[in-house]
């Protein structure tokens, strides 16, 4: 799998298969419309169909790997789990502020492709400031079905 590099200018990283935004209209709002609070934002978290993590501004360089990481890992500083849903075999990785102004084209260098079914993900990163650009790993985990996620009312962060 080849990374991913996504420069970030708000508040963090959003991903999903392209099913998933059939629904938004090109050019519309959809940040501050229907993903901004909690309550907006993780239902669409909970399904696996758009999923956003915050992590501030930044270059980021996402980097994939199967499976759960071996512990210790080097990348445990920060950790989120979440769990996405794959239909039609790609995966899409952008700038959450995308959704301010949304273009339904997604670049082939912020796609993955995966065969479809439930993913549970393991966000890593040790957020190492002293880079230009911050590694997230991101631990790839086939599932049978939408494993139950628990936010406490919070958006998801892996830091930010």
């Amino acid at each position: 799998m080849n990374d991913i590099h996504l420069n970030v200018h708000g508040l963090g990283v959003f991903l999903y298969s392209p099913f998933a935004a059939e629904t938004i209209a090109p050019h519309s709002n959809f940040l501050e419309q229907r993903f901004l609070t909690p309550e907006q934002v993780l239902p669409f978290v909970y399904e696996g169909t758009l999923v956003a993590f915050q992590t501030g501004e930044g270059f980021f360089r996402l980097r994939f790997r199967q499976g759960y990481p071996a512990y210790p890992e080097e990348y445990l500083t920060y950790m989120l789990r979440l769990a996405v849903l794959v239909k039609g075999g790609t995966l899409c990785f952008r700038d959450l502020s995308d959704l301010y102004d949304w273009n339904p084209q997604c670049s082939l260098e912020q796609q993955l492709s995966l065969d479809d079914g439930y993913y549970h993900l393991s966000v890593c990163s040790n957020r190492d400031l002293s880079q230009d650009e911050i590694d997230i790993l991101i631990y790839l985990n086939p599932l049978e079905e939408m494993p139950a996620l628990d936010f406490r009312g919070n958006v998801p962060v892996l830091f930010g």
